[in-house]
């Protein structure tokens, strides 16, 4: 039975088995004390699911937009920005010291664009190069044995460890 809505809505003296943040930690004002939050829902051994953007890929994007394609004042438009510009070794350490053990992290895969077929020109000719660069970034993750995580965003498990909170 899935609970929707906010942490809050969960009754704390309840235990869950899993808990999904799905593009919320970066919006969030404390993501850290939200992930104890999530931390202390969960039963032992129970999963907290967290996708997010890419923070370093992202930022990356609007440097090269800003210098290379002259969109200075627009570049912000194109390329949002949530409270945080998360990376994989932030959230890494940010759950392990918040009791979660093992945290996988790798790319998350793209979000297709409803009826992107039957579109033509640029909207297609801008569907493929995130293809490709998905692609890429999932050869890198891969030849790195997940190390390099170049995706534009990051989808990470994570398991509660025993008296964790």
């Amino acid at each position: 039975m899935g609970i929707p809505g906010t942490l809050e809505n969960c009754d704390p003296g309840e235990r869950y088995d899993a808990v999904t943040m799905i593009n919320v930690l970066d919006h969030l004002v404390d993501p850290w004390k939200d992930a104890a939050r999530a931390a202390a829902l969960l039963r032992e051994g129970g999963v907290l699911y967290v996708r997010v953007p890419n923070g370093p890929f992202h930022r990356a994007l609007f440097r090269l937009m800003k210098s290379s394609c002259g969109l200075n004042g627009s570049a912000g438009r194109v390329v949002v920005f949530h409270n945080y510009a998360l990376s994989a070794a932030w959230l890494a350490k940010m759950l392990a010291d918040r009791g979660f053990s093992p945290v996988e992290i790798r790319n998350a895969g793209l979000s297709e664009f409803n009826g992107y077929r039957r579109q033509t020109g640029r909207a297609r000719a801008l569907h493929a190069l995130r293809r490709a660069v998905w692609r890429g970034a999932k050869s890198a993750e891969r030849l790195s044995a997940g190390r390099l995580l170049w995706g534009s965003s990051l989808e990470v498990t994570a398991r509660k460890q025993k008296d964790a909170v």
